[in-house]
């Protein structure tokens, strides 16, 4: 369809990218997939020996071995990276490398072609019959550049090579008649192509873009239950539910399994019930992310966990260059039911690396549909509701604060909790009196605005108050930009840093719909810009706190 090029080639179990090493944990997680299903299916992944300075190859490595995942990595060595000899950058050997990692080591060169074939059947077999990986070593020689004219190797090397090219010397004995066929053969592909060229099939990219104009939709109201509860525990409850409907249904992480159960406990006792389909992940989250995204791949409804959100900012390359371009790339064939869950956020004392807010940096990539949980989101419903149609790979930011929260907690004084008749609806606090300042809380800063909300309501103030779920959500945007169009005032409470915030995003978005018809004032609450500190007095310093908030309304009001 024109999206891929020669780099992202595509044909039933066949996927190729651009991106050194990208894809061999997609295949190791396709592997594992067929492998849970019972399948004799091989993953061979072709990388260069260029590729052998990407890290994700020898995280890979490891899990395939330990995981005993029958895939076969072929690696070519033509002695060069582009146009660097490999001299300069390798260090060891690629048998060194199988040997470090457990797997078996095959050896083989296009100089002996019928040797090959035999050396690649038996890494082949090896793999499908013991359940295990292979690498096969395959020596062989670049002859022409890398791309276009980028080549600087002496003239003289590359002839050599060229003259003992197994194919060429086979060529220069064939016979008249061979050639011939050859011949024949090179028309008929021209043929092809020319059809191709001239076909007057075309693609109309914008009528395949959804482009649903936002509305104002119906909301209706929530009655909460009288039964008290967690977040921890609706999620947890959710996933026990979807793995007993979905019986192939994968969860992959570090520390996820019994008797562990997570970092924050949402996946206690789903090993026990569901022995095999949770796994204890290694410390490495481009690979887990990739291995899940490879079972998904197989239509596998698949779970990744990143065990913090600053962690993902390592998947980053995984996320952006494979899970959002999947179905484009490969000419919208696939579709890859992939949810990767992360908790953010910070007030929790775990320091700089461990408690930063960074959904902003993930927003804006095509392809991936990103939620972000707030106190009062029916949880439990959403993961139901997610697994079921899961169209697009889903990208789940949940504050460590509302893990221990109650969502049915008794409502602010005067306040209504209202939601949005939509799968994934927002939600929304106001009252029977006109509000005087819109608030968009993001994330876990919903629990330190309700802390607040009874002192501002005795002063007859009133807000009308926002938690977004879905951040790709246009109704979202109509139903604050017709709010701020009342009231006149926004505030945006974000836990993340100044600048170019999911805030900066929606107010954009906000004063283009309501245009100069309306005069309003705005107020961005961030956190400061700087690292996040670990002493519990200095971070409450850095992070937005309750009277941080009722400051900014009063500021607000006051205008």
């Amino acid at each position: 369809r024109g999206f891929g090029g020669s780099q992202h080639i595509h044909r039933e179990g066949f996927y190729s990218s651009g991106i050194q090493g990208g894809m061999v944990p997609n295949a190791a997680g396709m592997a594992l997939s067929n492998k849970l299903d019972g399948k004799k299916n091989v993953s061979v992944s072709f990388i260069g020996d260029g590729t052998l300075g990407q890290g994700i190859i020898y995280e890979t490595f490891n899990f395939i071995s330990k995981h005993d995942i029958p895939h076969v990595i072929v690696v070519e060595n033509n002695r060069y990276s582009q146009s660097t000899s490999q001299p300069e950058t390798l260090s060891g050997s690629v048998e060194a490398r199988a040997t470090a990692f457990n797997i078996n080591y095959f050896e083989g060169s296009t100089n002996e072609p019928s040797k090959l074939v035999e050396t690649v059947g038996q890494a082949v077999s090896f793999a499908r019959e013991k359940q295990r990986p292979a690498i096969v070593e395959i020596h062989t020689y670049r002859l022409n550049a890398h791309s276009k004219g980028d080549d600087d190797r002496c003239p003289e090397e590359v002839s050599n090579a060229r003259s003992a090219d197994s194919l060429n010397v086979f060529l220069q004995s064939a016979t008249s008649d061979f050639q011939a066929r050859l011949h024949e053969f090179d028309n008929y592909v021209d043929d092809i192509i020319e059809k191709m060229l001239n076909s007057e099939d075309s693609i109309d990219i914008k009528s395949e873009i959804r482009t649903t104009k936002a509305s104002v939709l119906t909301e209706k109201k929530v009655e909460l239950s009288n039964q008290p509860s967690t977040h921890t525990k609706e999620i947890n409850t959710a996933l026990k539910d979807i793995f007993k409907t979905n019986s192939s249904a994968l969860y992959l992480g570090e520390d996820v399994k019994d008797p562990y159960g997570g970092a924050f406990k949402t996946t206690k006792g789903l090993t026990d019930e569901n022995p095999g389909r949770v796994i204890n992940m290694p410390i490495s989250e481009p690979m887990i992310t990739g291995v899940a995204l490879g079972s998904a791949t197989t239509q596998r409804l698949t779970f990744c966990e990143i065990m913090f959100g600053d962690f993902i900012a390592l998947a980053a390359d995984q996320i952006l260059n494979h899970v959002s371009k999947m179905k484009n790339m490969f000419g919208k064939s696939l579709t890859t039911p992939l949810i990767i869950r992360t908790p953010m956020g910070g007030g929790r004392g775990y320091g700089a690396t461990h408690s930063q807010c960074i959904e902003k940096h993930f927003l804006g990539i095509p392809g991936v549909n990103t939620f972000m949980f707030h106190p009062r989101v029916n949880s439990n419903r959403f993961y139901k509701n997610l697994s079921l149609e899961l169209e697009t790979p889903a990208l789940v930011f949940e504050h460590k604060l509302l893990y221990s929260q109650d969502p049915n907690k008794k409502l602010p004084k005067e306040y209504d909790l209202y939601e949005s008749e939509e799968k994934f609806p927002y939600s929304r606090l106001k009252t029977q009196e006109d509000a005087d300042i819109t608030v968009v809380a993001l994330g876990g800063t919903g629990v330190l605005l309700e802390r607040i909300i009874d002192d501002i309501t005795e002063e007859e103030v009133y807000l009308d108050i926002f938690y977004p779920l879905n951040l790709n959500s246009k109704s979202l945007l109509s139903a604050i930009s017709k709010s701020v169009q009342s009231t006149q005032k926004i505030l945006f409470i974000e836990e993340g840093t100044p600048g170019y915030s999911i805030a900066d995003g929606i107010l954009s978005e906000v004063s283009q719909a309501i245009g100069a018809t309306t005069t309003f004032s705005s107020r961005i609450l961030t956190s400061e810009a700087m690292p996040i500190a670990a002493s519990t007095y200095l971070e409450k310093q850095i992070l937005p706190q309750s009277e941080d908030i009722e400051a900014y309304i009063w500021e607000l009001f006051d205008e």
